[in-house]
């Protein structure tokens, strides 16, 4: 009876460790305890990481879908990791007003992918956060995928991290304050300039977001930086997002700032433009709040940006003063009318100028009396040549006149020459014409 008795009790503790682990989707580690969450809002709430440097490490176990955001508050520091695998968090069917992630706490910290153990980083697991836009059915969202808004707040994304898949139509009555973009947007609570929130993406990539805003500006598909928010590029791909106005890649607004040291922005569409000369900014767009509304911000750029141009509708590429797309509806098309104007104007004028050049002119009579008197006899044809030369014609025109070739003119020219005792037309014009 023992036996079967403690046969029985490891039997039953077996399969609640199993139920257990089945039900769980995250775990944090407390000194050398490790809790396990039904949930990773839960885990989120009881994280207590004391820095950006030393924040509390949260596993992903499970792939999740989510109906509410999941908040960053107050001074709350978090490194969200996959575990057993790559892990995905989805946005559910019946979420669309909110951010999927919402970094709104003051002087609190997300990093995405990152660990304190550096196996981690190495084993290749991934940590996907997906707006379901490429289901089936799509799920057409009213809010950004990532909203980053606490003053002093950071977000760190790194390596084998994906922000994707989001539809941002915005048809929503909800406060579209935190609306605008589709990917990440970095935007400071009641836009507190001197401490700006931040967004730092040293690896991972932003991809397949689409800002189709009804109520707010379409503006920024991948990455959308505005209200004293900073963005820092130091590294991923910023790929195949679209911006129904500009910016596909990344738009920069008003009081935004850009730093850019490393990564790919590529491949990224602005569909509309903006403005009457369809101003786009494919790749990546830097506005201004002023009345020069695209104005370039040298001062939001670093000096090794190499910010590149194509005229592609989805090249690499910037927008910024004095720099224009070379793709024709981009900035040319206002332009058009007055430049073949242009074109057609100075081709005429060529044209009749050349005909006027090149059209045989003979003497006339006055004109045959005016010319002197060689004062040596020369041939019916050498006078000819002669008197075209005084009267101004070249060789080549003078054989035009006369219907002869140009070497037939050199030959009387140089028997005429001979007789005169000079050596070519100038000294002809000097002696006879003055």
């Amino acid at each position: 009876m023992r036996i079967i008795r403690c046969a029985l009790i490891i039997i039953f503790f077996s399969l609640t460790d199993f139920i257990y682990a089945e039900n769980t989707v995250a775990s944090r580690m407390e000194g050398d305890t490790i809790h396990y969450y039904a949930t990773l809002h839960e885990a989120v709430d009881a994280a207590s990481g004391l820095s950006i440097d030393n924040p509390d490490v949260i596993t992903l176990l499970a792939d999740i879908t989510v109906n509410a955001p999941l908040i960053i508050e107050d001074r709350k520091h978090i490194a969200l990791i996959p575990g057993n695998g790559s892990r995905t968090i989805s946005r559910a069917y019946d979420f669309l007003d909110y951010p999927v992630i919402w970094l709104r706490g003051d002087s609190a910290s997300l990093s995405l992918g990152l660990t304190t153990n550096s196996s981690q980083v190495s084993n290749g697991y991934e940590l996907i956060i997906d707006g379901g836009y490429k289901q089936h059915p799509p799920i057409e969202a009213h809010a950004v995928l990532v909203a980053v808004s606490g003053p002093g707040s950071k977000l760190i994304m790194h390596n084998n991290v994906f922000l994707q898949n989001n539809m941002n139509n915005s048809r929503t009555s909800v406060n579209t304050y935190y609306h605008y973009g589709a990917g990440v947007l970095i935007r400071t609570l009641d836009d507190l300039s001197s401490r700006p929130a931040e967004f730092i993406m040293r690896g991972g990539s932003i991809l397949g977001n689409i800002n189709n805003v009804q109520n707010a500006p379409a503006y920024g598909g991948g990455v959308y930086i505005n209200g004293f928010g900073i963005f820092t590029m130091e590294g991923g791909n910023i790929h195949n997002n679209t911006a129904q106005r500009a910016g596909g890649g990344v738009f920069i607004y008003s009081t935004g700032t850009y730093k850019k040291t490393g990564g790919i922005i590529q491949g990224n569409i602005a569909i509309d433009g903006v403005g009457d000369s369809r101003f786009f900014g494919h790749s990546v767009f830097i506005g201004s709040a002023d009345t020069n509304f695209f104005r370039y911000r040298n001062d939001t750029v670093s000096e090794n940006d190499m910010l590149s141009y194509t005229g592609s509708l989805s090249g690499s590429g910037v927008f910024g003063e004095g720099e224009r797309w070379s793709q024709p509806r981009a900035v040319l098309s206002n332009y058009v009318f007055f430049i073949i104007f242009a074109v057609l104007a100075l081709g005429l004028f060529f044209f009749f100028f050349i005909r006027q050049n090149a059209k045989p002119r003979h003497l006339t009579a006055e004109q045959r009396l005016k010319i002197p008197d060689p004062g040596v006899k020369l041939s019916p044809r050498e006078r000819e040549v002669f008197d075209l030369f005084l009267s101004g014609q070249t060789a080549k025109q003078a054989a035009q006149t006369l219907g002869i070739s140009i070497s037939s003119i050199n030959f009387h020219s140089e028997n005429m020459y001979r007789k005169l005792g000079i050596q070519s037309r100038t000294e002809l014009l000097v002696k006879f014409k003055g």
